[in-house]
């Protein structure tokens, strides 16, 4: 299925209480319309990323050197990856053990890159 914090094409917040998978059909679809907001997917407890699962993004804007943009929390850690992105250009996947926050920013001028940070 596909999950959508803010709704299709709408800036919006979901918080789920609990623990988080995303299967292996499963999709996170994150709208950045602009530098300053986008969708966020806040879980309590850890968040899975299931093998085959699927991150996409709708970028309204065009990215500055240093834009950063947080769209997944959880305070028991991510663990996964996500296999597939669609909608941000060349991805550069950067995951670390006890890791509790997903985002991505701009490594440079057109390029992303996906970083887990601890806050």
């Amino acid at each position: 299925g596909i999950l959508r914090p803010g709704g299709a094409g709408v800036v919006g917040t979901l918080d789920v209480v609990g623990n988080y998978t995303q299967g292996a059909t499963g999709t996170l679809e994150i709208d950045i319309p602009n530098a300053s907001s986008r969708d966020v997917l806040n879980v309590t407890g850890v968040a899975t990323l299931g093998a085959g699962s699927t991150l996409a993004a709708t970028v309204g804007y065009t990215p500055l050197a240093g834009d950063t943009h947080s769209f997944l929390t959880a305070t028991g850690g991510v663990s996964g990856t996500f296999t597939t992105s669609t909608g941000l250009g060349r991805l550069a996947f950067d995951y670390q053990p006890g890791i509790a926050q997903a985002g991505f920013r701009t490594a440079d001028l057109g390029r992303w890159r996906l970083d887990l940070e601890l806050d």
